[in-house]
Formats: C-alpha cells, structure tokens, sequence
C-alpha cells in the first residue's frame, strides 16, 4: 500500500512551527532566525517522516524551484571545477541547489532543453549561448547572469579585466632578461581580441621583439606534454614562456624539466588563472590570478537581486586580475 509522501507542512504540524520556518530549514538558509535545537528537531522530523523535496511541487505552488544553473563552456580542469564550487557554495548558502550545464557539445537548437526547472542561471564564459537565450528565448524571462573574461552586457555581468595583468607579465618577463618570449595558446584560430594574447603582441611589438607562437588546442595533458617537448628540441628554446592558462604552464615546466632544463634560469615561464596548484609546484608557478571567489559572490548578488527585482536596470561590474611573481620566473 502507498503511503502519502510527506510535506513541509507535515513536518511543521509536528513540530510545532511556521511552514516557512521548516522550509528555510530544509534549504539550508544561513542567517535565519531558527535556535540550534529548533533546527535540529525539524531535521530530525523530517528524517523520521521521510521527507523528500519535491521541486516541481514547489514550483507550481510559490513559482520558484530553488534551483539555478551553472553553465560552463567546459569541465575539464582544476580552474573551471574552482568556478563551479564558488558559485555553488554561494547557492547552496542562501538555500539553493545547482545544476551544471556544460556546453562543449550542446547543440544550438536544443538550448531550450536547459531552461527548464530552474530559477536562473549563472554563465561562466558562454558568451553566445547567453546571447542565443536573450536573443531567441526572450519569452522565457529567466535571469542569467554573464561572468568571467568573457561575458555579455546586455544582462547582468561580472566581467574580469585580464589586459592591464597580462601586460604586467609581459613586462615582467622582458625586466628579469627575456628577448625571445614564445606565447602559448590553446585555440590560434580565435587569439583576436583574447586580452592576453592582446597584451603578448602589444608588449612584444612595442620592445621591437618577434612573437611566436606555440598552439596546443585542447589535448590531453601528455599530448601537450610531449608537443611542447618535440616544441623545444625541434625549434630551440625560448627563454621566456607566457601560457594561456596554468594548466598549460604546469605542463611545460614539466616538460622543460623532462629535457635538463632550469626554471628560472634557463626558461622563465607565466601561467594565468591562479589556481591552487601553482603554489605546489617546483618553482612556484608565476601566474595572473583571477578574483574567482569576488566574481561568483558579485554574480550571486547581481542574480538573487534579478530575482527580486525583474525590471531594474541592467547592473555590470569589472573586475581586474593581478599579475603575481614567484619563483618560475624571477630571477637573481
């Protein structure tokens, strides 16, 4: 025999307190006005109870599902799975849950697939996705937010401003003695108006210094690997190298490292993002660091704001990176 499925109104009958109070309970609100022992007893109910959230209970009856999405253009990398923690730590905070999208290989035509069952969405780095859904799918008036280097200002956005960082770089590598500073890059096909190669050809041009160029695209680490090792012995070595990005650095001092050669002294070598592991690497890695956590809470802000407020006016923040040095790159 089915037994009825148990409700929030259940669990607050039982204990003894608003349906509201249980609901931001179940939701894990911070900050709300509920005693430790109060917490626990509705938890404790809700356990013996069997209580499961239903979202689309939840919103045919208060129109909201207390879900959001997070699109990511990809997946694959410490640097994309430090976003999607930031922006879910912030949901989860005030109650939400989160669904990852990852658009590497989502069609164009079924992007109405992905609007269903959730409040708003946070895009990281989805430029023409959040242009398809404001442009094609104005009907759907869900609030998105545009973030990260590359975004979108015809909604909400938090941008970050890499140039001014990545020129310090550059820079920094011509000062510690660097004449031939090669640029890696993951797609050379679309290095027009990417701020960091932007910043590389403008210093490299301004000193009177030939560019050149590696281009990996997206390999797996030991391809790229030994692409940047047949690189080196083939054409010679740089002794300056400016990654895209500090998966591509921390692969080449690996595979600078795999020929003899010394970091710093020989090879002086940039990443760019900031994670966690170029401060575990031998030397530490020199990097731009991106303001990751300000940008997931800025987004958060600006989207909970969106739901509250549909028609206010369209709000943008920009955030710069900074260029740090360590000992990948400087030099006695």
């Amino acid at each position: 025999m089915l037994t009825k499925r148990a409700t929030i109104k259940d669990i607050a009958a039982r204990v003894g307190v608003s349906a509201t109070v249980v609901s931001q309970v179940l939701r894990g609100v911070q900050g709300s006005m509920v005693s430790t022992a109060t917490r626990q007893r509705i938890l404790d109910t809700a356990r013996e109870l069997g209580y499961r959230p239903n979202r689309q209970a939840q919103a045919l009856v208060g129109g909201k599902t207390y879900t959001i999405a997070i699109w990511k253009h990809s997946l694959h990398s410490p640097f994309h799975a430090w976003v999607i923690h930031q922006c879910a730590q912030c949901a989860y905070g005030d109650g939400y849950e989160v669904i990852i999208r990852d658009f590497t290989s989502v069609r164009e035509d079924m992007l109405w697939v992905h609007l269903s069952d959730v409040d708003g969405i946070l895009a990281h780095e989805c430029p023409a996705h959040v242009r398809m859904l404001l442009q094609q799918y104005p009907q759907a008036r869900l609030p998105v937010v545009s973030m990260g280097v590359f975004y979108v200002m015809e909604c909400d956005y938090v941008g970050i401003d890499l140039y001014p960082a990545a020129r310090e770089a550059m820079q920094h590598l011509i000062t510690v003695g660097c004449r031939r500073i090669a640029y890696v890059t993951l797609d050379p096909g679309q290095s027009s108006g990417e701020p960091r190669y932007e910043a590389y050809v403008s210093v490299m041009r301004e000193t009177g210094l030939q560019p050149e160029f590696i281009a990996l695209y997206e390999a797996p680490r030991a391809e790229v690997r030994r692409i940047l090792r047949d690189y080196f012995q083939d054409q010679g070595l740089p002794d300056g190298i400016f990654c895209h990005n500090d998966d591509a650095a921390i692969t080449c001092l690996r595979a600078l490292y795999d020929l003899g050669v010394r970091v710093p002294d020989d090879v002086a070598l940039v990443g760019c993002d900031g994670i966690e592991e170029t401060q575990y690497t031998f030397p530490e890695l020199s990097t731009i660091v991106q303001p990751i956590e300000e940008m997931c809470q800025q987004a958060w802000r600006l989207l909970k704001q969106r739901l509250e407020q549909p028609e206010k006016e369209v709000e943008g923040v920009i955030l710069p990176a900074r260029f740090v040095a360590r000992g990948s790159s400087l030099r006695s």
